[in-house]
């Protein structure tokens, strides 16, 4: 299971052409802190007079007495947890690793932090890994069953990720400190994060192409402390269970996950494969929560699915990861061979893919666009934004592209769709996408573990943000649910920062115009179309009416191809 969705840098050689460098390796500000601390005094820290890149606002805050104080409660309160009592000093392992990761956060993060507040927060850390589970585990939903009733052969590994809870009788320094980095996160927003060694290989794994667990992107939902859904994965237990973008998690086998972090509750879910695990899902205000029982698997990502609809070129991507640009301008190739001159135009379906690597999105974006910028990057300082820009690679130049989004359609998908929009390369049909404009940068830390953290937002070639507020489809084409089901939730532009640009509204496009009678044609849900997992095609007839039978209710689909091959595009586009 993927911890976040997320367009996320990876710093590792030759993974994003031109991408800014690591964080700072330098222990700085709290290392001179932690190490004057350590040695019982605290008035005499050489980089609190500059340096870092920080404005003199910024060294004048860290050098306030509150920081100092601060520091100096936390330093009693490690010493007063840790089992040897003992003070602290330079040599202990955690103290450069704390260090680390607060200079980091203090230089990078995407808004200015207040140190006082990391500070409190680290504290509040320390205090929560030891006391009583039962003192901040939350309520249980009406109807769940005891934590107790797991078998021995559903417990998770021994091996515990950052900030797990342990038993508190056998706390050590390492678990401590970890615990005090993983509140000073809390602090941040839900995609920064810790990653110990074991979370780190994990994610890495992920963009790889294959590990094991649910198969759902998940993040935390700051309004009822639960772990939102933001995709299932195709073809993984999570989507074969009929989770959904929007669910909430609130209890992993009874037991209720709110007041852990998201990497607390994700670590919950991970177990051994063929193992089974409970989640508690709560999907509407005014129905009662249900427990759904999942087994654990290897999920191995297919990034790429293709097939054609009679003259049209039909792409899925279920995921961003490091095989996804490649695999599909392979399907790409293959439609120009198999079709020759009556290829008619292409299919993007973005629907539920929760996103991944921001050089993928942008290789993506790339193979369609002739030239211009595909997406800005923007950090809290001016001179930390960069600009991508097309390559000239368009692969189909000429032909029409309509892409597929609705509520699970977040990040990498979202780069995409906005660029494809706002260059008018293709028309964009569904519902609102989720609604996700950051970047988690992932830089490894000394311990071999690694620190995700929000640096940046990301704004469409129209100058404006999804964040919050999401693509705005140029036809809106809600999907049919199943019983009891309603359209996948989003992101109510509402809840967006005050600083946040709303994207100028789409024309507004009927599907009488684009796609007339589609609305209305009969067609048949069972003869479901199938699809190549190894990104090879299906065959598919050229008939018309067995081609919309074929398409079944997805009334998206079928309209962007009845769209494409009466060239009714052309006209609106």
């Amino acid at each position: 299971m993927r911890l976040i969705p997320s367009v996320t840098k990876i710093l590792r050689p030759a993974s994003l052409p031109g991408a800014p460098l690591a964080p700072r390796r330098t222990v700085s500000l709290l290392g001179s802190a932690l190490l004057a601390l350590a040695l019982g005094g605290c008035n005499d820290w050489p980089l609190f007079g500059g340096g870092g890149g920080r404005s003199g606002g910024e060294t004048a805050m860290l050098a306030a007495p509150a920081v100092e104080g601060g520091l100096q409660r936390l330093k009693t309160e490690f010493e007063q947890l840790r089992p040897s009592k003992k003070p602290l000093r330079p040599d202990d392992p955690g103290v450069a690793l704390f260090a680390e990761v607060f200079s980091r956060v203090v230089q990078d993060h995407v808004r200015a932090v207040e140190p006082t507040a990391l500070i409190e927060g680290a504290i509040k850390g320390l205090r929560k890994a030891t006391e009583p589970a039962e003192l901040h585990a939350g309520d249980k939903p009406a109807g769940e069953k005891p934590a107790g009733e797991k078998q021995g052969a559903e417990k998770p590994p021994a091996e515990k990720p950052a900030g797990d809870k342990p038993n508190k009788d056998k706390l050590n320094d390492r678990q401590l400190m970890e615990a005090a980095i993983t509140g000073m996160m809390s602090t941040l927003d839900p995609y920064s994060s810790y990653l110990n060694p074991e979370s780190y290989r994990n994610m890495q794994a992920q963009t790889h192409g294959e590990f094991g667990g649910l198969g759902i992107e998940v993040t935390m939902d700051q309004k009822t402390g639960f772990v939102r859904v933001v995709a299932p994965i195709d073809g993984t237990p999570a989507a074969e269970a009929g989770l959904r973008s929007g669910d909430l998690i609130s209890a992993v086998d009874g037991s209720p996950i709110k007041g852990l972090t998201l990497v607390q509750a994700v670590f919950r879910m991970r177990g051994p494969t063929g193992t089974s695990v409970r989640l508690t899902l709560h999907r509407a205000e005014n129905e009662p929560p249900r427990v759904v029982t999942l087994i654990r698997s290897i999920v191995k990502l297919h990034p790429v699915q293709a097939r054609t609809e009679g003259e049209v070129g039909y792409i899925r991507l279920t995921t961003f990861n490091e095989r996804t640009a490649t695999e599909m301008e392979d399907a790409i190739a293959r439609f120009k061979q198999t079709l020759g001159s009556r290829f008619a135009g292409l299919v993007l379906d973005l629907r539920n893919d929760p996103g991944g690597l921001l050089d993928q999105a942008i290789a993506v974006s790339d193979d369609f666009i002739d030239s211009g910028q595909i997406v800005a990057v923007r950090g809290r300082r001016s001179v930390e934004g960069r600009s991508y820009d097309a390559g000239g690679d368009n692969l189909i130049p000429g032909l029409p592209v309509v892409v597929l989004i609705n509520g699970g359609s977040a990040s990498a998908s979202e780069i995409v769709t906005a660029a494809l929009q706002d260059h008018r390369r293709a028309l964009v049909f569904g519902t609102r996408s989720y609604g996700k404009g950051s970047v988690q940068t992932v830089s490894p830390l000394p311990d071999g573990g690694a620190l995700r953290l929000t640096t940046a937002r990301y704004y469409r070639p129209a100058g404006t943000s999804v964040d919050c507020v999401g693509v705005n489809p140029d036809l809106e084409i809600k999907s049919p649910q199943p019983p009891g089901r309603a359209e996948e939730p989003h992101q109510d532009p509402a809840t967006c920062a005050g600083t946040v640009q709303l994207a100028p509204q789409p024309p507004s496009l009927r599907m009488a115009d684009i796609c007339p009678g589609i609305e209305d044609a009969p067609a048949a849900p069972e003869a479901a179309a199938k699809e190549s997992k190894d990104g090879k095609d299906a065959n598919a007839k050229d008939d018309k009416d067995d081609r919309e039978a074929k398409l079944g209710p997805d009334l998206p689909l079928r309209c962007a191809v009845s769209a494409i091959t009466t060239k009714r595009i052309v006209a609106h586009h």
